[in-house]
């Protein structure tokens, strides 16, 4: 990784340059997996199920394993990524997550044959539970590897924006090499499945009501799916290492175990049950008692989140219900899709030209409802004027989409207290997929008492009452600066002022006090890198002096760590 990065001229000279590179180049290495779960391995297991004569079979299976994905993920939420604030394990713990997230989808090129449904249904289930605790882990770091709330916001946008292009390069690469050459493998002869409950014997209404497909052609299977699920495998664990690489193990710092935790393999598994849920049910105490800025940010964006992710598919939802050609939807996704990171490079320089993160998120939630509004007045259009609607909407919320991401990660990551980021980050992740049934159950519930001949409507009334219920909330009950304010007079606080640790509090080990005078001589220092260094030598309380001494490795480079002896 560092050779690459070298050779085409990234690798910064600082030190601090070189670990914020390396936290950015996972959302390289991960980002194609957007793909891989939205395209290819659909497509992959409903094809196998044709194959197998299920027909309507496959796409049920393909909704209960996505929502079996979605439980087990919201389980390691609440307890793995929870414990992941104990013994510096959040780096650690990612990167097992990733690699073997990695390796599942890599083992899909061994899916050869029609029956390898299952072994394809198993790897997937497998790599997006990994996949998402993974992502949720990185997120988590990005208070580890920032200095200031601004420089958040940055390094979160041009993560995200590393992302979207390395989903373009991944799409050329495998669309190229792969998918398209699958077009000019011959197709086989033509299978037909007879209908649920048609006698076999009875061969005309079983002609009539039974469904045609081309029968299973293993190499077609190889270029157009698992070839490139195994390439998003590969790309995943090999751009992995970056992360690995630069970013040091001791950057991330992390509690001391309980004093109850022992080698049994019981302790170990109570640990990671028991005390991730305890923590996690703290960590929404916390919202109420302590950060109550939290609590309305994760409140506000339960809904809005739903709202702008309903939004984004609005144009290819209403193109399909209007009947427009399937050339058209795809063209709009991606639109959505291509216009998601200019849109994220522009609202970054916003950003840096003094608009808050928040004024941002509302800029981008408003023009969202300003495009799902236009699609009301599709109806009464001619199919070019629909046609053109579509792709407008799709290009001007694709262009918010990835803003909104970026964006709501650097503010969560700004307002959430040091060694409390993995707890909030999994509540917000709790909060996002929780209830991201929201949505489409209000939309089929309202269709089926009114028709369909509502749809559009209906889509855009959930998309705008969701806005409006969530937005007052993020507007009126959510300060930034009094959040991060809120932030660090927790942080200084002593630790029995909050229960965060200590000896006092259940004989958890305290972190080694540093004097500045010995450790940090001689060292060039900015005003906040002198804050850190008093706060990491004097305080009492845990957390905030493992967060203090992890702000103040991000100051060193790898030798002067070494020549100061400073260690976690």
């Amino acid at each position: 990784m560092n050779v690459l990065l070298k050779a085409f001229g990234l690798m910064p000279d600082d030190a601090h340059g070189r670990i914020v590179l390396g936290w950015q180049t996972y959302d390289w290495a991960d980002s194609p997996t957007v793909i891989v779960f939205n395209y290819f391995m659909p497509k992959l297991i409903t094809s196998l199920a044709k194959t197998l004569c299920w027909q309507s079979e496959g796409k049920a299976l393909w909704s209960y394993l996505t929502g079996a994905a979605t439980i087990i993920s919201l389980f390691g939420y609440v307890t793995v990524c929870s414990a992941a604030e104990y013994g510096s394990m959040k780096k650690r713990l990612m990167l097992s997550m990733a690699k073997a997230g990695a390796i599942c989808l890599g083992l899909c090129i061994f899916v050869l044959f029609k029956n390898g449904i299952w072994l394809a249904a198993g790897l997937f289930l497998g790599s997006k539970v990994l996949s998402r605790t993974a992502g949720l882990l990185y997120d988590a770091m990005l208070d580890d590897i920032s200095k200031s709330p601004a420089e958040t916001q940055s390094i979160s946008a041009t993560g995200y924006i590393i992302g979207y292009f390395a989903m373009a390069v991944y799409a050329i690469i495998v669309g190229g090499l792969f998918v398209l050459p699958a077009n000019l493998v011959s197709k086989g002869e033509m299978q037909v499945c007879p209908a649920a409950g048609v006698a076999a014997s009875n061969n005309t209404n079983t002609q009539t009501q039974s469904q045609s497909f081309y029968e299973f052609h293993p190499l077609r299977n190889l270029l157009s799916f698992t070839i490139p699920i195994s390439c998003a495998g590969l790309w995943w664990y090999m751009f992995s290492r970056g992360i690995s690489v630069l970013v040091p193990d001791d950057l991330v710092g992390g509690k001391a175990f309980p004093p109850w935790v022992a080698r049994t393999v019981y302790d170990r598994t109570r640990f990671w049950v028991y005390q991730g849920v305890k923590d996690q049910v703290e960590s929404l105490y916390l919202c109420w008692r302590e950060f109550r800025d939290v609590g309305f940010f994760l409140f506000a964006w339960m809904l809005l989140s739903d709202c702008s992710s309903t939004a984004m598919s609005v144009g290819v939802l209403v193109a399909e219900h209007l009947g427009i050609p399937d050339s058209v939807v795809i063209a709009s996704a991606l639109i959505g899709f291509i216009s998601a990171p200019f849109g994220v490079i522009f609202f970054k320089r916003l950003n840096h030209a003094g608009v808050s993160p928040k004024t941002i998120l509302i800029i981008n939630t408003l023009i969202s409802m300003g495009a799902a509004i236009c699609v009301l007045f599709v109806g009464s259009q001619t199919k070019e004027q629909q046609i053109v609607t579509i792709l407008v909407v799709a290009l001007v919320v694709g262009s918010q989409i990835g803003s909104i991401g970026s964006f709501t990660r650097g503010m969560l990551s700004s307002l959430a207290p040091a060694q409390q980021q993995s707890q909030l980050f999994s509540l917000f992740e709790l909060t996002q997929k929780g209830t991201s049934w929201l949505g489409p159950l209000i939309i089929a519930s309202v269709l089926t008492a009114l028709g369909d001949e509502h749809y559009v409507q209906v889509v855009v009334y959930v998309i705008l009452a969701e806005a409006v219920l969530g937005l007052p909330v993020f507007i009126w009950f959510v300060d930034e600066q009094r959040g991060i304010q809120k932030r660090k007079e927790y942080e200084l606080k002593p630790p029995t002022a909050h229960g965060s640790g200590g000896a006092d509090q259940g004989g958890q080990e305290q972190v080694k006090t540093i004097a500045p005078s010995t450790a940090f001589a001689g060292t060039a220092a900015t005003q906040e890198y002198e804050q850190h260094v008093e706060l990491a030598s004097t305080s009492s309380n845990p957390t905030a002096k493992a967060t203090a001494l992890g702000k103040v490795m991000s100051h060193l480079t790898t030798a002067e760590r070494v020549n100061r002896n400073v260690a976690l």
